[in-house]
């Protein structure tokens, strides 16, 4: 046997032998917890990225262990309590190789218990705004993809939507409840200036229904997320967008994808797919064996300019006016891109009727000319005849005796 296939099984030996050894591959697992609760479309979506992402790795099998924390709507240290127990309990006997946190609520959360229960585990974020980067304590094993989210894009599209802004309505949660737009009760304030805001966060639907229906010319709409209608009840932001939509009178600008298609303009959005691929791949990265550590936190690419066509032309939007390098969807094409092949027949079709119309009624009237012709010289030949006929009789009658 070769040297080199001695070390080798030596190695293999030592470490099936050595705990240390086998520690230090992590376990082909990656557990995910996000801020929402599950009938959330938007944390569905990321999901759905990270999955197929890691899916696809050519690689061992790896498992995927996913937790709902629903802070949009629970907080409080009882319940942080009480999901760290949940979480004691569930996974003491499930090695994790990676822990996921989507959204800055998340990540603070899971920075708080880490220790606690998974020393020293690596962790990777992703939907965390710059602000919520620069607050956070710097942290061994942390590393992510920052989401350019901004207010002063809202702002950016409503000019462009409105010419001549004179004002925005905001709309929303308080901004103390929200997970994904609370940093823009600090930005709002700069990026206003000199335009008018209608402070419609916080309202009930009901009254918020009322409101959008009479806002003023010049106006644009700024929705962040409602999760709540203040009576009780409780659904995703991407249903009360669209009960808002039904009523409002002016343009809705957005910034998440799932809000697209309810009714609102667009805006620059956050593309929940992306934002789940994006995660996933540096999850994938740590568990193919290199270090958190060594992977910088660095800009994600998953918020870009998408609009709504239909809403464009409903509020008289010049394409030319948006943002650069925005993407514009639901196209509807006009009829005659529709059925463009047919109406290109039945023109066809029309032309060659009327060209063997055309045809046919030029024949007639030729005949008819021919026919016309035919009994002029008819006649004529008859009047010649009856000429001859009487000179000949005249001359027959002069020579008889």
């Amino acid at each position: 046997m070769r040297p080199l296939e001695l070390t080798i099984i030596w190695l293999i030996i030592c470490a099936a032998l050595d705990p240390s050894v086998a520690a230090a591959a992590p376990a082909r697992s990656i557990l995910v917890m996000d801020q929402s609760e599950a009938r959330g479309p938007f944390y569905y979506q990321i999901f759905a990225g990270l999955r197929s992402t890691v899916n696809a790795d050519p690689g061992p099998p790896i498992t995927i262990y996913s937790e709902h924390l629903d802070l949009s709507r629970f907080g409080g240290s009882a319940y942080e309590e009480s999901l760290k127990s949940h979480l004691r309990t569930k996974y003491q006997d499930k090695p994790i190789g990676v822990l996921v946190a989507i959204g800055a609520t998340t990540l603070s959360f899971v920075l708080r218990i880490r220790e606690e229960l998974w020393p020293g585990l690596p962790v990777v974020f992703g939907l965390v705004d710059e602000q919520a980067i620069e607050s956070l304590p710097i942290e061994s094993n942390l590393t992510g993809r920052v989401t350019a989210l901004r207010f002063r894009d809202m702002m950016t599209t409503a000019r462009a939507i409105v010419p001549d802004l004179a004002r925005v309505a905001i709309l929303g949660d308080t901004f103390e409840q929200q997970t994904v737009f609370r940093h823009f009760a600090k930005e709002i304030p700069v990026v206003t200036s000199g335009t008018e805001v209608i402070d419609l966060v916080g309202l009930p639907m009901r009254e918020l229904r009322r409101r959008v229906a009479m806002l003023p010319d010049r106006t644009a709409i700024l929705y962040t997320s409602i999760y709540s209608d203040g009576e009780g009840t409780y659904y995703p932001p991407a249903d009360a967008v669209a009960l808002i939509a039904e009523v409002a009178n002016r343009p809705i600008v957005v910034s998440a994808e799932t809000f697209l298609g309810r009714g609102t303009t667009g805006g620059f959005v956050m593309l929940p797919q992306l934002i789940g691929e994006e995660t996933a791949r540096l999850a994938l990265r740590i568990l193919n064996g290199e270090a958190a550590s060594n992977l910088p936190i660095a800009p994600g690419n998953a918020v870009r300019p998408v609009f709504d066509w239909r809403q464009l032309e409903r509020w008289g939007v010049d394409e030319a006016r948006l943002p650069e390098g925005s993407e514009v969807r639901f196209y509807e094409p006009k009829l005659w891109e529709r059925h463009s092949w047919q109406i290109l027949f039945i023109l066809a079709f029309l032309l060659f009727q009327t060209a063997l119309i055309a045809q046919l009624l030029y024949e007639q009237r030729r005949r008819r000319t021919a026919e016309v012709e035919s009994r002029q010289r008819m006649a004529e030949l008859a009047h010649l005849n009856r000429q001859a006929t009487a000179g000949e009789l005249s001359r027959m009658s002069s020579i008889s005796p």
